[in-house]
């Protein structure tokens, strides 16, 4: 018997509301102001019905809604996506950490996928973490201290969200926001059930001692891969011991890794791998710095399998 698709047309339906800022306070999130979110839209995504061998059919794709979040911590505001599906509350929830000179823009389609797939999604970019980044602060103030600072206030005031489960939290980052995540982490494990890390930067304290000898050599502002980094961030990253530090983490990792990273070696994650109690690495074939689509697409598909069978 033929096969009979019946679609229905997608509809696209404006929504605006509100989201409140901000501030820590003695470790209690505190309203601050209102922000008014615009630009907001709800996307009701195809229903498809088959008719196959007479038994019906039907699969209908979660309305994601995407909204503007900007939180407040001390003097500073992070700016935000929070993709969820429509009208959920206490769901597993995903952060995710942008790489240097990177954006929240960086994780669009990981935000949708897992939206899509029941979860929240909650992309920012980092105070200085770019050129062009929509949080305050300059490049070459960002340390990889501020960076920690940024998480922590993002997981808090997360944390107190009707439309997170708290006590399901997810960490996912790449290259340098890997590290980030990696560091921090070993900090606030209670807080993160699991982490993902795509191509986490673990060599570039490496890289930094072996261009400067000691700290008065550091100057005022290094060129990183296109990234200006400030003396403090970069003195910062010199006295790192990575892996005696992330070790200290006790919950379940995936890093996943292109096999040719011209910027980070695979062998950092070989490393990774022997480090963490509870660690599974995933090479990427013929794969660099930054994936491709096709390997992209894989890499997400595995996080989400990863992060949905922790329980």
């Amino acid at each position: 018997m033929r096969c009979k698709a019946v679609k229905t047309v997608a509809m696209l339906v404006s929504v605006f509301f509100v989201m409140s800022g901000c501030a820590k306070e003695n470790g209690k999130i505190k309203q601050t102001e209102t922000t008014t979110v615009q630009d907001i839209t709800t996307k009701v995504n195809q229903t498809e019905t088959t008719v196959l061998t007479g038994i019906v059919t039907e699969r209908v794709e979660v309305i994601v809604d995407v909204s503007e979040l900007v939180i407040e911590a001390g003097d500073k505001k992070i700016y935000g996506k929070l993709y969820s599906p429509n009208n959920a509350d206490n769901l597993k929830t995903v952060v995710f950490c942008h790489d240097n000179n990177g954006s929240l823009e960086d994780w669009e389609r990981e935000c949708n996928y897992f939206a899509k797939n029941g979860f929240a999604a909650y992309a920012f970019d980092f105070c200085g973490g770019s050129r062009e980044d929509r949080s305050s602060g300059a490049i070459t103030e960002m340390t990889i201290t501020s960076e920690k600072e940024d998480l922590n206030a993002v997981f808090s005031f997360l944390s107190g969200m009707d439309v997170v489960d708290k006590d399901n939290i997810y960490l996912c980052g790449r290259g340098s926001g890997g590290l980030v995540c990696a560091l921090w982490a070993k900090e606030a494990a209670s807080k993160v059930k699991a982490m993902a890390l795509y191509y986490p930067a673990f060599s570039m304290p490496d890289e930094f001692r072996e261009k400067y000898k000691a700290a008065d050599e550091i100057t005022e502002v290094t060129d990183y891969y296109g990234t200006q980094l400030s003396r403090e961030y970069v003195k910062e990253a010199m006295d790192l011991d990575v892996f005696n530090l992330i070790g200290n983490y006790k919950e379940d990792v995936l890093i996943i890794h292109g096999d040719e990273d011209e910027i980070v070696p695979y062998s950092y994650s070989e490393i990774a791998e022997k480090t963490y109690e509870h660690c599974e690495l995933m090479k990427m074939l013929n794969e660099g710095h930054g994936f491709s689509l096709k390997a992209g697409v894989n890499a997400y598909e595995k996080v989400f399998a990863f992060f949905n069978e922790e329980e």
